[in-house]
């Protein structure tokens, strides 16, 4: 397909773009906070990512040859991304449940299976021919194939879900602890959609999130439409899976930055949930403390 480069080439130049108008926060954040294990998942996030639509964009544009090598190296930048992406949700949902040990069971299986699913798709960009079998084979870029969107359809929807669950335990965290004297079930829905009676932090959570999610399930659906349609060319089902990754991850980091440049308000909630505490877990501690942890 002869604009399969254009968008590859777009959506490198869009990620650079946004990278580089992040940079003034970055520094605020890391000379606040210091290199944190959270602040560094979010960086190995943006590497990786930057590394995969610049890999992709390459392959999509060049006629080359090396299809085991640009599959491994495609596979492994976006598995790393999706991971590191994913965990910084993960480490959402954990510190506004304030660490709770069935919610960081529960939310690290689905990390663990959203990688894995991830892993599996990955594999088959190490291929350089079309396997013999019945299965559709799909042309990726540079001849280089893969086993059909079926490989493709399962990380996407388990992105979807993994992240779709992260929204609704974050919500019904947040707006079940609002501190309401009286009101009921208006003040509740006044609070999930306008964000009445959440301190500045759980607000920030909160509605960073519904942004997020609304902007994910519009490009997951799009997504899903080109990867399934019978009037898209079978060679381009496949264009926009890296685009998805490459907005969910921009979408993501611009959340994680935002959450945390917030004020902190020190205000009890209900529960005696506090910003602070929340602010806490999500910041985690230091890498030289975790480090130091691991040795021992």
């Amino acid at each position: 397909m002869s604009f399969v480069p254009y968008v590859s080439t777009a959506q490198t130049v869009a990620y650079a773009y946004d990278w580089l108008l992040s940079i003034p926060d970055e520094v605020e954040i890391v000379s606040n906070h210091g290199l944190s294990f959270s602040i560094a998942v979010y960086f190995l996030s943006r590497v990786s990512q930057i590394g995969h639509v610049l890999s992709v964009a390459l392959s999509a544009a060049t006629p080359v040859g090396a299809c085991r090598i640009i599959g491994l190296t495609i596979g492994s930048c976006g598995v790393t991304s999706v991971a590191a992406t994913s965990y910084l949700f993960f480490l959402r949902v954990r510190a506004v449940y304030l660490r709770s040990k069935w919610i960081t069971g529960l939310f690290g299986a689905l990390w663990a299976a959203t990688v894995a699913l991830n892993i599996l798709a990955a594999t088959a960009l190490s291929k350089e021919h079309p396997a013999a079998t019945s299965t559709p084979v799909v042309v990726v870029h540079s001849g280089c194939t893969n086993a059909g969107v079926g490989l493709f359809f399962l990380p996407s929807v388990s992105t979807f879900v993994n992240d779709t669950l992260v929204f609704l335990a974050i919500s019904y965290r947040l707006v079940a602890n609002v501190a309401v004297a009286e009101g009921g079930r208006r003040t509740h829905l006044r609070a999930v959609f306008q964000g009445k009676g959440l301190h500045s932090l759980s607000r920030a959570l909160l509605q960073s999130g519904q942004v997020y999610y609304l902007a994910t399930i519009l490009f997951f659906c799009a997504n899903i439409a080109v990867m399934v349609s019978p009037l898209v060319p079978l060679a381009a089902h496949t264009m926009f899976v890296s685009t998805f990754a490459c907005f969910t991850n921009l979408m993501a980091c611009h959340v994680f930055r935002g959450v945390t440049l917030g004020y902190i308000e020190e205000s009890p909630t209900s529960v005696g949930m506090t910003s602070s505490r929340i602010a806490a877990a999500l910041r985690t501690r230091t890498l030289r403390t975790e480090l130091g942890r691991v040795s021992k």
